[in-house]
């Protein structure tokens, strides 16, 4: 019984945060398996950094670097990818896709002697030309890409201008790109989602300094603009013994923002909340021979998906009414991989994407999907006292 008044009490505080994760009804339906691995390009000398996205006409689109080199390929619904296309010198792409439909990129790059953040947008069939999103006198680095509900772009992105760095952020509205620092927000690495309510969420990772004045350890941060303003920086991950790195951040429908990350290199770490709200984080998963780069989305019907690389092994997860399912392995051929890159399809369910090196100059970029659920009948968590 005091269980129960205790989970009440709970949702009572949160406004309903502990059902955040989930939509108010989950179905009981049968788990799709992931597709055997596909190629989506083979035989590269070098590669790094894939991202993944589909438009609204089930198109799959893929951005990679390779050598400081942006390429681009695309797979139009029930035929094969085609073949990589140079799009732009630069590194760190990040895709988008706005309102309308329209996929946007953005990436870094050397130019005049400063790396900044440039924006292409894809329009029948060719890319635009880069438009310089930052304009600042530091370096511009590790950008992210996010579209609001509005057709508006949110760009968040690494900067020492200030002589340390900091976290900047632009919007662009269909003309010209604004750039200013986040305030509250020194640190590294940012991932940034914007919610159906237009909240832009900014997740992040900085050091915080130890009592004895050493440079301490990876936290990871959130702050949120409503309105206009940025609320105070939260830490989300709140430990004092071990690095927490490789935030990123997604939202659902209900405007609750979703952060993932891993801490000490081994356990994937995920919270949830919004405005100053954000409960204990929870552990996903361990990683048996360490976790890097967790990714994270919401699907249409408000699941979350979470993958992450273990070295020679994709894990991915969902959320479930209690947490978490157990991790499930995506079977990859021998050889090492990274970066994994995680979006949502246009029919309700996930692909995931990495790079796989099989020696040195023999990189491939692979991906897997998992179908959408059949739904069967729903059930709805009830509580019963007696």
């Amino acid at each position: 019984m005091r269980n129960i008044l205790r989970l009440l009490l709970t949702i009572l505080l949160a406004g309903g945060g502990l059902l955040a994760r989930l939509p108010a009804a989950r179905a009981d339906a049968e788990v799709k398996p992931w597709s055997a691995p596909f190629a989506i390009a083979t035989g590269l000398s070098d590669a790094a950094r894939p991202a993944l996205a589909y438009t609204p006409d089930g198109r799959a689109h893929a951005l990679w670097e390779s050598a400081g080199t942006i390429y681009y390929a695309a797979r139009p619904t029930g035929a094969a990818w085609t073949g990589a296309v140079r799009v732009a010198a630069g590194l760190s792409p990040a895709l988008a896709v706005d309102s309308n439909g329209v996929l946007h990129a953005v990436f870094a790059n050397q130019f005049l002697g400063n790396y900044d953040i440039f924006h292409i947008t894809l329009r029948e069939g060719g890319w635009s030309l880069p438009v310089n999103v930052s304009r600042t006198y530091g370096v511009s680095v590790s950008p992210a890409l996010a579209a609001g509900p509005d057709g508006a772009l949110f760009a968040a992105w690494m900067d020492n201008s200030p002589g340390y760095w900091t976290i900047y952020m632009g919007n662009w509205q269909g003309g010209f790109w604004s750039s200013n620092a986040v305030p509250h927000a020194r640190g590294q690495s940012p991932s940034i989602a914007v919610s159906a309510q237009g909240v832009v969420f900014l997740a992040w990772q900085d050091r915080l300094p130890a009592a004895d004045g050493s440079t301490g350890l990876f936290e990871i941060y959130n702050s949120q603009r409503i309105a206009g303003a940025w609320t105070l920086a939260i830490n989300v991950s709140d430990t004092a013994v071990t690095d927490s790195i490789g935030a990123h951040i997604a939202v659902t429908p209900n405007g609750f923002g979703h952060v993932a990350w891993v801490d000490g290199g081994q356990a994937v770490r995920y919270a949830f909340g919004k405005g100053y709200y954000w409960p204990d984080p929870e552990t996903v998963a361990l990683g048996a021979g360490g976790a890097r780069g967790p990714r994270i989305v919401a699907t249409n019907d408000a699941l979350l998906h979470l993958a992450w690389d273990e070295g020679d092994a994709v894990r991915v997860s969902r959320s479930n009414s209690l947490g978490w399912d157990p991790p499930a392995t995506i079977p990859v051929s021998a050889g090492t991989l990274k970066d994994v890159a995680l979006t949502r399809t246009t029919t309700g369910g996930v692909t995931v994407g990495w790079v796989q090196a099989y020696y040195p100059g023999n990189f491939s970029i692979l991906a897997s999907s998992q179908e959408g659920e059949q739904h069967g009948r729903l059930w709805v968590p009830l509580i019963m006292f007696p």
